[in-house]
């Protein structure tokens, strides 16, 4: 499937969206927009001539929001992960486990990017260095989340109300 969506997108205007920052003048970012709605496009044909199998699809990088709004109508399902919603429940975790955010790994968010239709999943967070236990181990050592925080109320309704206002 890869092989043939590199075939059709050949010529296209493909180019390499990471680190197409803040930076640029409009007229480069509309080009660099109007690039990448070429690019879903053709993933969106390729995907729909394959009718036979089941198609699920992550969108991801600066324009998930335009991939997911052109792929979605020809596949089964099609999402953009929340990173940055992601990124901020990490940090407030750490911040009251008093350890940097990247020991915190494996924070999910569902539903929409903002707003309250959000549900955080913390079933799967892991915590890293976390110094305030009596079980500790080498870096690569993790306790879950809920070993971690032992206040349930605060997991469970203060820590979305906090993530959401930020």
């Amino acid at each position: 499937c890869s092989e043939e969506m590199e075939e059709r997108s050949e010529g296209k205007g493909q180019e390499n969206l990471e680190g197409k920052g803040q930076e640029g003048t409009s007229d480069e970012k509309m080009k660099l927009l109007q690039k990448s709605g070429v690019v879903f496009k053709v993933y969106k044909d390729v995907l729909s001539s394959l009718k036979d199998k089941p198609r699920k699809v992550i969108v991801t990088g600066p324009f998930a929001a335009l991939g997911v709004s052109i792929i979605s109508p020809a596949v089964d399902m099609c999402v953009a992960p929340a990173v940055l919603t992601c990124q901020q429940a990490a940090s407030i975790i750490a911040e009251r486990l008093s350890i940097n955010p990247s020991h915190v790994r494996g924070v999910a968010v569902w539903g929409g990017t903002r707003g309250r239709e959000t549900v955080l999943d913390l079933s799967s967070v892991v915590v890293h260095s976390y110094k305030r236990s009596a079980i500790t181990g080498p870096e690569w050592f993790s306790r879950p989340l809920r070993e971690c925080v032992f206040e349930g109320e605060w997991l469970n309704a203060e820590l979305p109300q906090l993530v959401e206002q930020r």
